[in-house]
């Protein structure tokens, strides 16, 4: 019975004493390996699999289940004592409180700034001051590296045979739509398993927007884990094309769903709605989530031609054309017209549904997709709606999803889509294009020039 009791005795042979308040000593510093150390991973048992009481040593990086002396976390760390390092300090992964092992300790990290810095990368919280200052530069915990926050890659290297990017572009667009972003910045979590999939999002936001995070850059694999589990791989089975669009209503639909309060911050942020003319004395009322805009017809690369062969339109005709006119467009049987637009406005650009006329052409889509240019600059004038055309709106530029096109070497195959996001520092006026971890700065008036796909505009009056 002594011996139970010393074992959950927070105060057993002074240790709280040694750690309260002073800076780390030789002892901790031994048994943290920051380079060993991965917080995006499934919070997962490494030895029964087990997703309940889990913490993660500090020194390896592998994730334990429990604290008693039958637990796979207390074996682990005295199965430890023979290697050359110990491996005694544990971090719980849901409450991010500290305990030496196998003494079974909860360690006070008062003053002890790494400790404080962990359980940030663990799981970050915000203040609505905080929010404000955003994005600012960082340093991360591991290397002291640069990185702004928010313009930080997402790695999904622990899925290397599935296709992810078109998922991580999409979650960093919906985490620059400033509304949706604060929503989740500042979601304090009540779903747990009823709605996990809120919960991984959540967290992947926090994340991305992180002053404190061990790498400059974050993981989707948890959220690729419960893709599959839970939802039959939906948004991974690309189907004709990985479509980010696809990902994009997806997730708005399925978010959405466990609560009001969220549905209408969406609504409020992204929402706008279309006037139907079906004839000349019936209209219908359509929301939209995103304006689709179907390109110009235009013929394909052949040997020998370049990208200044390539048909040209610029953005603003093409809106005005589509949604601000009272004739029909191309081969649409109606005629739609904007009734409201939202404060973001999402366009869509389909450069690969439209195209499907042939059985080549479904084989090959990528190959075959439309490659017209869209001109455009970072700012739109768009009239209020069809019915309202004096009043302009003015639209800035926030995000910007391209598709880069690698060419298959097996020409009985399609080529391959690598999706990028462009995205705007609003702090600095500065824009950086974002592929996998890699965050690089670009000249915003050559975006343009590369394939635009999906894009995301702010209403600044």
């Amino acid at each position: 019975m002594e011996g139970k009791r010393r074992l959950s005795d927070n105060r057993t042979h002074g240790l709280d004493k040694k750690f309260k308040g002073e800076p780390l000593d030789n002892e901790l510093r031994r048994n943290i390996n920051l380079q060993k150390l991965d917080f995006d991973l499934p919070v997962q048992c490494s030895v029964n699999h087990s997703t309940n009481d889990v913490y993660g040593c500090l020194q390896c990086g592998k994730f334990f289940q429990g604290r008693d002396q039958q637990s796979p976390a207390f074996k682990h760390s005295i199965a430890s004592r023979t290697d050359n390092l110990p491996h005694n300090m544990f971090v719980n992964l849901v409450t991010r409180k500290f305990y030496w092992l196998p003494r079974n300790v909860k360690v006070d990290i008062e003053g002890i700034g790494l400790l404080t810095q962990l359980q940030c990368c663990i799981k970050p919280s915000f203040s609505k001051d905080m929010i404000e200052t955003f994005p600012q530069l960082c340093h991360d915990t591991i290397d002291k590296e640069e990185y702004i926050n928010g313009f930080i890659g997402i790695n999904g290297n622990n899925h290397s045979s599935l296709k992810t990017d078109h998922i991580s572009v999409i979650l960093l667009l919906m985490a620059h739509i400033n509304p949706i972003r604060d929503y989740f910045l500042l979601y304090q979590g009540k779903y747990g398993q009823t709605f996990e999939l809120f919960e991984i999002v959540s967290l992947i936001m926090k994340k991305l927007w992180s002053p404190t995070i061990l790498r400059p850059h974050v993981s989707s694999s948890k959220l690729v884990d419960h893709l599959m589990i839970k939802y039959d791989s939906v948004l991974l089975k690309g189907g004709v094309v990985y479509n980010p669009r696809t990902v994009l209503l997806w997730l708005i639909n399925k978010l959405t769903q466990p609560s009001a309060d969220t549905l209408k911050v969406f609504k409020q942020a992204c929402q706008g709605q279309l006037i139907q003319l079906i004839d000349k004395n019936t209209t219908k009322q359509i929301p939209f989530w995103n304006l689709t805009l179907n390109l110009p017809r235009s013929s394909y690369f052949k040997d020998g031609r370049n990208v200044n062969d390539l048909l040209q339109i610029k953005l603003e005709k093409l809106v005005r054309a589509k949604f601000y006119s009272n004739s029909e467009n191309g081969d649409d049987s109606v005629t739609y017209q904007i009734e409201r637009l939202p404060k973001y406005l999402i366009i869509y650009f389909n450069r690969y549904d439209s195209n499907m006329s042939n059985t080549t052409k479904e084989l090959f889509p990528i190959r075959n997709r439309n490659q017209t240019i869209v001109e455009f600059s970072t700012q739109m004038e768009l009239p209020k709606s069809a019915s309202d055309t004096k009043l302009q709106y003015l639209y800035r530029l926030q995000s910007n999803i391209v598709s880069q096109v690698k060419a298959n070497s097996d020409n009985s195959k399609d080529d391959m889509n690598q999706w990028k996001i462009q995205l705007l520092n609003k702090n600095t006026n500065e824009w950086y294009e974002i592929h996998d971890i890699k965050c690089n700065k670009i000249d915003p008036e050559l975006m343009f020039l590369k394939e635009t796909y999906l894009q995301v505009w702010e209403k600044t009056y």
